[in-house]
């Protein structure tokens, strides 16, 4: 038997053009690049974690997308288990946009993205 609790989830992102104009896009990506020649191919790209406290208490949204676990809540179903909304709402994957790369003069193997400034 599954235990579930229902928690609060972030709002949801229904347009994503705002985040165009201020936040990493491919273009700054490419332009990062462009100005970071001597970086590897095997290069890690790190994000950055923020805290729960942006989307719980700042109104951070999020765009959600079904991962794995959604499929596997889904294929519960077919064997008679009762999935709700709130699991598989909860189960998604959640995206938020970068706000910016970069590098640091500690280590100048990897890059470093950040979700907030």
């Amino acid at each position: 038997m599954r235990e579930f609790m229902e928690k609060s989830l972030p709002k949801e992102i229904k347009d994503l053009d705002y985040y165009r104009s201020c936040h990493l896009t491919i273009g700054r990506l490419r332009e990062f690049l462009a100005e970071n020649q001597d970086l590897d191919d095997d290069a890690l790209m790190l994000v950055e974690r923020v805290h729960d406290v942006y989307y719980n208490e700042h109104g951070w949204a999020v765009v959600y997308k079904k991962g794995d676990m959604c499929y596997m809540l889904k294929k519960l179903e077919a064997f008679g288990e009762i999935v709700t909304d709130a699991e598989l709402q909860e189960s998604m994957n959640q995206y938020h946009p970068a706000w910016c790369i970069t590098r640091y003069a500690d280590d100048k193997k990897d890059v470093y993205i950040h979700l907030h400034y």
